[in-house]
C-alpha cells in the first residue's frame, strides 16, 4: 500500500468517523424533532464536503453513502436515496471545489433536496407511505424538501470555510 493509500485511507476513515459520531451523538441529545434534522443534516453535509474537498470525491460520496444507514430513518426504503443524494452533492461539489467551491454548493445542495423531493414524495410515500399514519407521512414529505437544501447549504458553508483554513495550515506547515 502506497503513501497515498494510506494517507487517504486514513483520512476518509477519520473524516467518517466524525462524521458518524457528529450524527450519531447530535441525534441522541437533541432528541426528536425539526431542530435535530437541521443540526445532525449540517454537520453530516459537512463531513461529507470536508471530504471531498481534503481527500477526495470518492472519499466524500463514501461517507455519504454509509451515514444514512446510520441514520436511524423510520423507513429503510430512503436509506439509498439518501445515499445517493448525499453522493450526488459530493460529486457536484467536487466538480467545482477547487474553482468555484459555492457554485459546487448550491448546485450540488439544489440536485441532493430537488432529487430527494421527487423520490419520497412520487415513489417512496405513494408505494410505501400506507405502513404509516398521515402525521408521519406529511414529515416526510416535509423533511425531505426545502429542509434538505438548508442543511446542505449551512454544512457546505462550513465546510468551504474549513478547507480553505485546513488547506493554508498544511501548506503552511509543509513549507517550514
Amino acid at each position: 500500500m502506497g503513501k497515498n493509500s494510506v494517507r487517504y485511507l486514513t483520512r476518509t476513515a477519520l473524516l467518517l468517523a466524525l462524521t458518524l459520531l457528529f450524527q450519531i451523538q447530535l441525534k441522541n441529545m437533541l432528541g426528536p424533532g425539526l431542530h435535530t434534522q437541521f443540526i445532525v443534516g449540517s454537520m453530516v453535509n459537512l463531513g461529507i464536503l470536508v471530504a471531498v474537498g481534503m481527500v477526495d470525491v470518492s472519499s466524500g460520496m463514501l461517507i455519504g453513502a454509509i451515514t444514512p444507514f446510520f441514520a436511524g430513518l423510520a423507513m429503510p426504503q430512503i436509506m439509498i436515496p439518501v445515499a445517493i443524494g448525499n453522493m450526488l452533492i459530493a460529486g457536484i461539489f467536487g466538480l467545482y471545489v477547487e474553482r468555484e467551491p459555492w457554485v459546487g454548493l448550491i448546485a450540488g445542495a439544489a440536485a441532493k433536496a430537488v432529487g430527494l423531493y421527487f423520490v419520497v414524495n412520487f415513489w417512496i410515500i405513494p408505494y410505501y407511505g400506507g405502513q404509516f399514519k398521515a402525521p408521519i407521512r406529511d414529515a416526510m414529505a416535509f423533511s425531505f424538501s426545502w429542509p434538505q437544501f438548508v442543511t446542505a447549504m449551512i454544512g457546505g458553508s462550513i465546510a468551504i470555510y474549513l478547507i480553505r483554513t485546513l488547506k493554508k495550515v498544511l501548506q503552511t506547515k509543509l513549507e517550514k
